[in-house]
């Protein structure tokens, strides 16, 4: 096998061994279980896209403030 993807293989082990018996802060744990359920569904998460990011692309946007909002 290729150095770079035994050493791969061999940290994934040892991430996954830390989470299953407590090696793993809660925090640290549970973002490395989100991560391998995203990765598992085929993928990370949809960002929903900015104004800025689809004016980008070239698409307007029109922010239409919502009902019964105080008029500054």
């Amino acid at each position: 096998m290729l150095p770079r993807l035994e050493a791969q293989r061999e940290l994934a082990s040892i991430n996954a061994m830390s989470a299953a018996f407590g090696g793993m802060k809660t925090f640290d744990r549970a973002r490395y279980i989100g991560r391998l359920e995203r990765m598992a569904k085929g993928g990370a998460a949809i960002a929903r896209p900015t104004p800025a990011t689809l004016a980008a692309m070239g698409v307007g946007v029109v922010v239409v403030p919502a009902e019964g909002a105080a008029n500054g």
